[in-house]
């Protein structure tokens, strides 16, 4: 079958292009798809194999038997370029392309020359159209007998030229001059469009003739070859049919014949099988008599053994009858043995047991004893000498825990339980008060929660700090420390007394289990301030100093401030300067405010407020405290202002810009001082905002002081 080499689609007998890729490519193939050498001839042009009896070649459209009309073989037919069969084209055009004059029909007058055929190309005029044989009369002989009015399957008008004539390679025409051609008279009654309108018309109806009978031309050789085709096809067909018919009967025959033979081969073997099945059976006859007789034998053989058999397990059961009575009678006694034997040693551990159970109690008391005797001792030394005593202390305190491990009983079933607790708390807030809190918080919160009200108010005092394990339920660390305030024994130690006081202002102030209540807060702060504490009397100079649960009075808050501050309390220190540095309370000095600025950051290392506010004070951007500082003092700002920076202090970039605008070291830079100023107006610095306003670039692109008229 022909399929196409391109995509494998089957084609017809007459297509020459695949309909489904347009490829001209075709293949033959057999019924199973292998490719099979086509029947035909190779194309004299291209070498594609073409149907012997094509006058066409299907790939390049040139004869398939090589024909050239007029006798000329092209030397090199693939690469042969062939002008097209542009219908459309005047006679002088076609004749130009093709290098040859405009063929004349015998008898009709010729009106192409030399000069009409140089001058084919030129437009169609009403001057051109007597020269013209495409612009004559439609009755004209010239125009009937245009090449352009041949059919392309071949019938050539006389006088015309072929369609294998018009592929033929054109010369290349002499150029000559364009003939000068007398203008004709325009048709009466006609303007020169209208005339040259209807020799248009005539010309376009002569080639829709010329078109028209091409593609009839072609229609019946399409057909014609069709009906080879079919004929070949029928022809095929009956071969086909004929070869299968004498194959049908030539297998039959074969099957025939060996049938034939397989059925003599058959009885052959069955008879065969029959004689060997015989003597099979006779060998097997003998075979079964010899193994009765086997059987039988073996039968009394068996019988004899098992009587012997019988008797001997009549003996071996009596035998084993005698040696069971014998073990059961040694087994008996040896049990009665070993029962005396369990016996005694029961009686025996018992009385070990119990002379132990009677020293380990012993052991324990003596423990209990020793570990209260050393506890009492401590105690007692820990009044005078408190760091002496933490060896004995500490000693005491592993005893009891080997006492408490040993006896296997919780220290509140003990008899020595307040003494323990009491030791508890003094070992415990002697390591609080050395800082070893993972030493000491296990120890004052037991005794804590056993009712030791010491220990109470320094465990809350760890709970407010650390904000761990608080205590549920509503007001449960305020009750705490109320009960403990209720201890005479702490209320006589004005120093725990003062712990507990801040304590529970610390609970108001931050609302651990209570509501914030800031006036109840600064009630206990007071209280505690009283007593001496420097930590409350901060917390009582804040509150003054900004309202917190009592009226703002900021006298009394430097007061407080200044007292706390003076005892070293941070808080204290670092309210005290701002009170210099803002004028809170006293005047406003701004070496007094450095002064306390410094000694905060004593305390606290790279506190940024505190660094910007010592380069605020020693550079007095905006004159607040009338200060005149010389370029050390401008020097030392910088330094602070670019240390409060570093740490994320972004205000000090102004006081950075400021220093930059002045005639100090190599001053001013008017380029970074606004760098400066739009670093710290980025992040909202309201001071900055106001002194970018002051600049304004000049010619050069840098920043200058703005002249205000």
């Amino acid at each position: 079958m022909r399929v196409c080499a391109q995509c494998g689609n089957k084609l017809g007998r007459i297509d020459r292009f695949c309909p489904k890729c347009g490829s001209s490519e075709v293949k033959e193939t057999n019924f199973f798809g292998q490719a099979v050498t086509p029947k035909g001839k190779p194309c004299a042009y291209c070498g594609a194999t073409v149907d012997p009896k094509a006058k066409f070649c299907s790939a390049c459209g040139r004869p398939a038997d090589g024909s050239i009309p007029m006798g000329v073989q092209p030397s090199a037919p693939k690469t042969e370029e062939v002008p097209e069969l542009d219908f459309l084209k005047s006679a002088e055009d076609f004749s130009a392309g093709l290098g040859k004059p405009a063929p004349q029909v015998p008898g009709a007058p010729s009106f192409v020359s030399e000069q009409h055929v140089a001058s084919a190309a030129a437009p169609v005029t009403l001057e051109s159209a007597p020269n013209n044989p495409m612009l004559a009369a439609p009755g004209n002989s010239a125009a009937s007998a245009s090449p352009f009015m041949q059919p392309v399957g071949g019938v050539p008008v006389p006088g015309s030229m072929s369609v294998s004539q018009a592929m033929q390679p054109a010369a290349p025409a002499a150029p000559q001059a364009a003939p000068v051609s007398a203008p004709i008279p325009v048709p009466v009654g006609l303007t020169r469009e209208e005339a040259e309108a209807q020799l248009a018309a005539k010309q376009q109806l002569a080639e829709e003739e010329a078109r028209r009978a091409a593609e009839e031309a072609r229609s019946e050789a399409e057909k014609e070859a069709e009906a080879k085709a079919k004929e070949e096809e029928a022809a095929r067909k009956a071969a086909e049919e004929e070869a299968a018919r004498k194959a049908e009967e030539e297998r039959k025959a074969a099957e025939e014949a060996a049938k034939k033979a397989a059925e003599e081969e058959a009885a052959r073997k069955a008879e065969e099988e029959r004689k060997a099945a015989e003597e099979a059976a006779r060998k097997a006859a003998e075979e079964e008599a010899a193994r009765k007789a086997a059987e039988e034998e073996a039968a009394r053989k068996a019988e004899e053994e098992r009587i012997a058999a019988e008797e001997a397990a009549r003996k071996a059961a009596e035998e084993e009858a005698a040696r069971k009575a014998a073990e059961e009678a040694a087994a008996k006694a040896a049990a009665e043995e070993e029962a005396r034997r369990a016996e005694e040693e029961a009686r025996k551990a018992e009385e070990e047991a119990r002379r132990a159970a009677e020293e380990s109690e012993k052991a324990l008391a003596d423990k209990r004893t020793e570990a209260d005797s050393l506890a009492e001792c401590a105690l007692e030394k820990s009044k005078s000498d408190p760091q002496e005593a933490r060896s004995d202390l500490e000693c005491a305190l592993d005893r009891y825990n080997d006492y408490f491990a040993t006896a296997q009983i919780k220290p509140e079933l003990s008899e020595s339980a307040e003494l323990f607790w009491k030791l508890e708390e003094c070992l415990g807030l002697m390591y609080q008060k050395e800082g070893s809190m993972k030493l000491a918080a296990p120890l004052v919160r037991d005794a804590a929660l056993h009712g030791r009200m010491k220990a109470r108010v320094y465990y809350a005092d760890w709970i407010l700090r650390n904000r761990k394990e608080v205590p549920e339920g509503e007001e449960a660390l305020k009750n705490m420390l109320t009960e403990a305030l209720e201890d005479e024994e702490l209320a006589a130690d004005s120093k725990v007394k003062a712990k507990a006081l801040f304590c529970l202002g610390r609970v108001y102030e931050d609302g651990v289990t209570v509501e914030k209540d800031p006036a109840e807060a600064f009630e206990y702060y007071k209280q505690c301030a009283e007593l001496g504490d420097s930590a409350a009397a901060a917390a009582v100079g804040q509150a003054y100093l900004y309202g917190d649960g009592i009226k703002r009075n900021a006298k009394e808050a430097f007061t407080w401030n200044e007292k706390a501050a003076e005892a070293g309390q941070e808080r204290g220190i670092r309210n005290l300067a701002v009170a210099y540095d803002f004028g809170s309370g006293i005047k406003r000095d701004a070496k007094k405010a450095v002064e306390w600025y410094k000694k905060l950051l004593e305390l606290v290392k790279n506190d940024r407020f505190a660094m910007y506010r010592i380069a605020w004070c020693l550079a007095d951007p905006e004159k607040e405290y009338g200060a005149e500082p010389d370029e050390a003092m401008l020097g030392e700002a910088v330094e602070y202002a670019e240390r409060s920076l570093a740490e994320g202090e972004n205000r000090a970039e102004f006081i950075l810009g400021y220093v930059k605008t002045l005639s100090v070291s190599g001053g001013p830079d008017y380029n970074s001082a606004v760098g400066h100023f739009s670093r710290a107006a980025n992040h909202g610095d309201e001071y900055s905002k106001k002194w970018l306003a002051k600049f304004t670039k000049n010619g050069q692109g840098n920043y200058v002081p703005l002249r205000r008229a």
